[in-house]
């Protein structure tokens, strides 16, 4: 048997291209890899180049001219109980005294709101410019009041609705600049009753399943400034009422009913033994029954009470997607991320997608600002 080979042509040779194109890719792969790794690094050691400045400075430096200035405060309990709420409360204050004559220096054409938070929810304080005495004292005002509350914080959702309510504004010619100001990471656990829990009150939005959990806040009763209740506001006649905030901004007034019943002892941070406080409903938490547990070990101030892990509504991906493809004009978010607690990553990844930069302190007089 005879055997024919048939050849159409050379044996070609395998394009050199092809191996080098794999090993720059590979090459190219590990040194992100490293530059990732290295900048986490460069945010647990807070080592860099970056001027180190006070928690002050930092803040009046992001304070900007020609801008929307929505400046978000971290009111969880942490913020006290690691010593940072007096030096948070003082950087606040100096935004507002940079209007006062003497200061100098004041950023022109600037509108700005503060908005302490754990929870937050539409509308925001107005925008206002600080240059007029009202607009500073009802800033100054807001700091002074900053309470430090047990309750999770949500920074997803409070970023998204700083975000929402810049949209909404629509300006097209001037900066719209977001600043956070945390020591934490979002959510936590949330201290519940569960004997209160009970269906969601309509208008919140709920997963199938789930409950609703009252969120309270605790209100320091002045004695003095005890009124008998409105008509439209009294249960039985002669009840007495205390008058509280009604509004975000402060300017309305609403009418908490009074009993001997609903006052106790303030916590130290409110007065402590020598002064009176109640609860007041201030919004409902959607919980899931199932994931309701038993507090862990130091957690937890009522006996009876349980824990459930809660979160934002929105999750730290969705809120870099929105802010990465904002119409919000000339949209810049920066984060201060204050003491060893904060979430440097994500806040990191979400000052990246809003075009601003984080800013970390390790104390309130080194906070290293970025090059």
């Amino acid at each position: 048997m005879v055997v024919y080979y048939i050849s159409y042509g050379e044996p070609q040779r395998q394009p050199l291209w092809q191996p080098l194109l794999l090993i720059l890719l590979i090459t190219l792969a590990l040194a992100m890899a490293a530059a990732i790794a290295y900048g986490i690094y460069e945010l647990a050691s807070g080592s860099g180049s970056g001027e180190i400045v006070s928690l002050e400075d930092a803040l009046i430096n992001l304070h900007q001219n020609n801008a929307n200035n929505i400046i978000l405060a971290d009111a969880g309990l942490s913020i006290r109980e690691e010593g940072h709420l007096d030096a948070v409360k003082e950087a606040l204050k100096a935004v507002a005294l940079l209007y006062d004559k003497n200061e100098g220096g004041a950023p022109v054409n600037s509108l700005a709101t503060l908005v302490p938070f754990t929870e937050i929810s539409e509308p925001l304080p107005q925008l206002a410019s600080l240059e007029t005495p009202e607009a500073s004292k009802r800033w100054l005002s807001r700091v002074d009041n900053l309470k430090p509350s047990d309750n999770p914080v949500y920074i997803y959702d409070a970023v998204a609705v700083a975000h929402e309510a810049l949209k909404k504004r629509g300006d097209s010619e001037n900066d719209n600049v977001i600043v956070l100001l945390t020591d934490g990471s979002d959510g936590g656990l949330l201290e519940v009753d569960p004997i209160r829990l009970a269906p969601c009150p309509l208008g919140i939005p709920v997963e199938p399943g789930e409950v609703c959990s009252p969120v309270f806040e605790q209100i320091h009763v002045d004695l003095n400034k005890l009124v008998p209740c409105p008509a439209d506001v009294a249960a039985v006649a002669g009840e007495v009422c205390h008058p509280a905030p009604g509004s975000a901004d402060g300017t309305g007034i609403t009418y908490d009913r009074i009993s001997s019943t609903d006052l106790e002892v303030c916590p130290p941070e409110l007065g402590g033994a020598n002064v009176l406080c109640y609860d007041v409903v201030i919004g409902y938490q959607p919980v899931d029954p199932y994931e309701v547990d038993t507090c862990p070990p130091g957690f937890g101030e009522e006996p009876g009470n349980a824990c459930v892990d809660v979160r934002s509504d929105i999750d730290r991906d969705e809120l870099i997607v929105l802010l990465a493809n904002s119409e919000v004009h000339k949209l810049e978010v920066y984060i201060i991320g204050l003491g060893p607690g904060a979430d440097q990553i994500s806040l990191m990844l979400l000052a990246t997608a809003g075009n601003g930069e984080y800013i970390h302190c390790s104390s309130v007089d080194d906070c290293k600002m970025p090059d």
